[in-house]
């Protein structure tokens, strides 16, 4: 992908690669479904935790974070597609 961009002059040529219009949708998508995940697995770890020290009010916030976190995850596993 880098090599494409040092090589072609104008965004035009690059925006017409199938190097460009295959690759960096897929890349995109990657990276989403990444931070997705992270989100998710960062946000049961906090519920865990603060369930285990016994803080109530708090674990129930992020119990409710965690869930909506781990079901945006599941929403775009459902829907992504990969472009080849």
């Amino acid at each position: 992908m880098y090599g494409l961009l040092e090589e072609k002059k104008l965004s035009k040529d690059i925006l017409e690669s199938p190097q460009f219009y295959i690759t960096y949708p897929n890349s995109l998508t990657i990276i989403e479904g990444t931070l997705l995940k992270q989100k998710a697995l960062l946000a049961q770890k906090e519920y865990e935790l603060l369930k285990q020290k016994g803080k109530v009010r708090e674990s129930k916030k992020a119990e409710k974070t965690f869930i909506r976190a781990k079901e945006d995850f599941c929403k775009f596993l459902s829907k992504a597609i990969y472009v080849d």
